[in-house]
């Protein structure tokens, strides 16, 4: 009788590997199986993607319209992987733009997802807890091992936090794609180099020159990437496609996508840039949101200013402030605007005072300007009162970025001041930048703006825009810096090897607003 036991369970474990060997080339069967589901014919595209047995390494972009379940099928396929493949031997890492979005998203329809199967007789494994992140118990005891993660690491430290994880299966699911920065997808890449590797990178194609539009806009440079759209269009409810051969389950997923009757108020109604993200699934013809206009870049890209010896010249830094980031240095002539040096972070501000000094030096300009605030003010102390850098021959000048606005009903704050002041003399012929500066001209074209109460012009911090997925702006920072008329605050009692540190109260009366007003230059 025991024998027939044993024999029993060895059968019965020999099923269930087959079972699993077949789950793992074919997701549909399990999901069927263990969670009663049936997957529309877009998400099938999606998941073979992503899933392809033929396949050792996968990367899979989709970009989609509103209400297709993109995060819940993300859910599904990280539910699928746990299931089928060895935990010990398996990583996923979730990431979205913001972490309240894992948790109460992909880890939301996870924990469902190991409900429904607990209910239909499977057991899943691992347990939940609350970073969010599911454990499995290792065998022999020890520490139980994350098998699933959330991801969305210090603005600072994007690359290097995805770095260390070497398992057998390595799956990254992005989710509200469009809104994650460049370091993370290269984060991304970074943990999927071995054989059993796969990328899902899911969101709504809401604005251009993002590091999501640029997989489906370059597909030379990004061709190892499977791109797929999905529109509203192609939804069940707008094609009849039966889902589910149930009439009532078939009724009850197709409640949970976009109704028709949406997609006909979307198309009166809405503006035509948002028709094509939230309908068609398509990125907008132009960033309506962008404070750089086209026509404006092209005439600061497209102006030759050949500057003379009288004329000022000033050099700006924009320093970097940990690891992964750089420091970088702009030199404005007379208007003509250009990068003459960059260098990786340096964890010393006396060095990187060294540096700047020596370059201010050596190109005899009469301004230094950098931050003095956040992560420049040790380097500008250093610059002011170390005895080694007394005898400066430029003025040194240290800028608030943070400080209030010199004018409560024009600017936000101070940062959008100095973003107003470039954009308008790039308006006007002032200013003539590099066309072969790319990464300058990319942050032009994608830094959004807004309007607050007020109707004042609001730039968002370096932070705000990393978490909306746009890399920092260092370049156009730097650039900024060089750039903006800061004659108001420096007069005539400021002479070379003087230092101050501009900040809007020490200009009593705002002149040169009052200056740029008589010359007539628009506000947009």
């Amino acid at each position: 009788m025991q024998l027939t036991g044993i024999a029993e369970e060895v059968v019965a474990e020999l099923r269930q590997k087959s079972k699993l060997r077949l789950y793992q080339r074919d997701p549909e069967a399990w999901y069927w199986d263990v969670l009663g589901g049936k997957w529309w014919s877009k998400q099938q595209e999606v998941t073979w993607s992503f899933a392809d047995p033929e396949k050792s390494q996968t990367m899979t972009v989709v970009k989609s319209c509103n209400g297709i379940g993109k995060t819940r099928l993300a859910a599904d396929l990280a539910t699928y992987l746990v299931a089928v493949f060895d935990p010990m031997e398996t990583t996923i890492i979730s990431t979205a733009p913001i972490f309240s979005q894992i948790r109460t998203g992909l880890f939301r329809y996870i924990n469902d997802n190991y409900n429904v199967a607990l209910d239909n007789g499977f057991e899943l494994p691992g347990r939940f807890v609350s970073d969010p992140a599911l454990k499995v118990a290792r065998m022999g005891g020890g520490n139980d091992k994350d098998v699933m993660q959330a991801k969305r690491p210090a603005d600072n430290n994007l690359i290097s936090s995805f770095q260390g994880i070497h398992d057998g299966l390595v799956a990254v699911f992005m989710d509200e794609a469009g809104g994650l920065p460049e370091d993370l997808w290269i984060g991304a890449n970074a943990v999927t180099t071995n054989e059993h590797a796969k990328i899902l990178a899911i969101g709504n194609p809401d604005r251009l020159h993002t590091a999501f539009h640029a997989r489906f806009k370059d597909r030379e440079k990004y061709r190892d990437w499977n791109t797929i759209s999905i529109s509203a269009y192609d939804s069940p409810n707008l094609t009849g496609e039966v889902v589910h051969p149930d009439p009532e389950k078939d009724k009850e997923i197709k409640s949970h996508l976009v109704q028709k009757s949406w997609v006909e108020m979307m198309e009166r109604q809405a503006h035509p840039n948002v028709v094509l993200a939230k309908v068609h699934g398509e990125f907008p013809k132009d960033d309506a949101s962008s404070f750089f206009t086209q026509t404006t870049m092209d005439t600061a890209f497209n102006a030759e200013i050949t500057p003379n010896a009288t004329q000022p010249r000033v050099l700006s830094a924009d320093l970097a402030f940990a690891g992964e980031d750089h420091t970088t240095v702009y030199l404005n002539h007379g208007g003509k605007v250009r990068q003459v040096e960059t260098w990786q972070y340096v964890d010393n501000p006396m060095e990187q005072a060294r540096k700047l000094h020596t370059l201010a030096t050596d190109m005899g300009v009469d301004e230094l300007r950098l931050d003095a605030s956040g992560a420049g003010i040790g380097v500008h102390k250093a610059l002011e009162q170390e005895p080694e850098f007394r005898g400066a021959r430029y003025l040194l000048i240290g800028i608030q970025w943070g400080s209030a606005s010199p004018d409560n009903n024009e600017w936000a704050q101070f940062r959008s001041y100095m973003y107003d002041s470039l954009r308008r003399q790039m308006q006007t012929g002032k200013v003539d930048l590099s066309p072969e500066d790319k990464n300058l001209k990319e942050q032009l074209q994608v830094l959004p703006f807004g309007l607050n109460v007020k109707g004042a012009i609001q730039i968002a911090s370096k932070s705000k825009l990393r978490s909306q997925g746009i890399s920092s702006p260092d370049e156009l920072d730097a650039v900024v810096m060089s750039v903006v008329d800061l004659s108001g605050w420096t007069g005539a009692q400021y002479q070379v090897g003087d230092a101050l540190v501009v900040d809007h109260e020490d200009l009593p009366s705002f002149e040169m607003e009052l200056q740029m007003q008589g010359a007539g230059i628009p506000i947009f």
